[in-house]
């Protein structure tokens, strides 16, 4: 049963059958829906109902920019990651990352563990490496996701939600088609026009699911010229993780390297992941965003003066 807001209109694609008069309906309905406020109430009903998440993501991280050479570079990671509604996290990542030499012409991976909670305004970070096992703690404005914070595959794009991104004049619904077997909507918004490049906001929207399943970042250089992706995230193949709640058991956050003249577009770098151990609204300890760093280790706090505390 379909439970937008309001009412929807179901459009059944009929086929007829060569050999009979009868008529008979596809598997998978076609919901319209014409009104952007209906899209924007359904997508805020899940925000809403997300009091917080947890879930196991099992990494592969692709690395083509930034290195002294024309190369990708794989690594695999998992990450165990916990965040609420407003913003109080903790993530803990081991497995592989990359180490620019200092010859600047080679480059090598090893293997890590990195801890980071978020909470009050600050975050808190250790790491250890494989060849030191002393960690390394620092105090910064925003936490560091080893992956992709798990809001950004759900209900939120670069850190804001998606309703907050499209309550804006001139967002509009602008296509109809299917993602990962099922029909969507595809809403934009300009995010500005005022310089010699225009940028907007894509959404990929399962109306039915109130879900966002695919963002993206568009640029056009030039007018005339085609628009191009050059930041994206995709999930694929739901579950109802709880009632009224789907979320991605696959996930895929690409950085794509676009230039003016339109070349190919190279991958930048990528982060393509299997969501396992999903679960929201779970009873969380009153310390689970806390984390007390280890007595005697040095802590750098790169935070700006006005935010440090004696």
């Amino acid at each position: 049963m379909i439970s937008l807001v309001g009412s929807l209109l179901l459009i059944m694609i009929l086929v007829q059958h060569p050999d009979e008069q009868t008529q008979k309906v596809t598997q998978h309905p076609l919901v319209i829906v014409d009104s952007l406020e209906l899209v924007l109430t359904a997508l805020q009903e899940t925000e809403a109902a997300i009091k917080n998440l947890s879930v196991t993501t099992d990494y592969v991280h692709r690395q083509a920019s930034l290195l002294p050479f024309d190369s990708t570079i794989e690594m695999k990671m998992t990450t165990d990651a916990i965040i609420d509604s407003v913003g109080n996290s903790r993530n803990e990542t081991s497995g592989q990352q990359l180490s620019l030499e200092s010859d600047g012409k080679s480059a090598r991976t090893f293997r890590g563990r990195w801890l980071g909670v978020f909470k009050d305004g600050v975050a808190k970070h250790l790491r250890w490496y494989e060849e030191n096992n002393s960690p390394r703690a620092s105090l910064d404005e925003v936490l560091r996701w080893h992956g992709v914070d798990p809001r950004e595959f759900t209900t939120h794009f670069q850190h804001r939600s998606v309703t907050e991104i499209l309550r804006v004049p001139g967002a509009t619904i602008s296509e109809r088609t299917e993602w990962d077997g099922r029909p969507v909507i595809i809403v934009e918004s300009v995010i500005r026009q005022n310089r010699s490049d225009k940028r907007r906001y894509r959404f990929w929207i399962d109306t039915e699911r109130k879900i966002v399943v695919r963002r993206a970042i568009t640029i056009q250089y030039a007018e005339g010229q085609p628009w191009q992706e050059y930041a994206r995230i995709e999930g694929r193949e739901h579950r109802e993780i709880a009632v009224g709640i789907w979320l991605p058991t696959k996930v895929k956050y690409e950085s794509l390297d676009v230039k003016a003249d339109v070349a190919p577009v190279k991958l930048a770098w990528s982060y393509e992941g299997v969501n396992r151990d999903l679960k929201v609204n779970e009873l969380l300890a009153n310390d689970t965003f806390d984390l007390e760093f280890p007595a005697g280790v040095q802590v750098n706090d790169h935070r700006p003066a006005a935010k440090k505390t004696p």
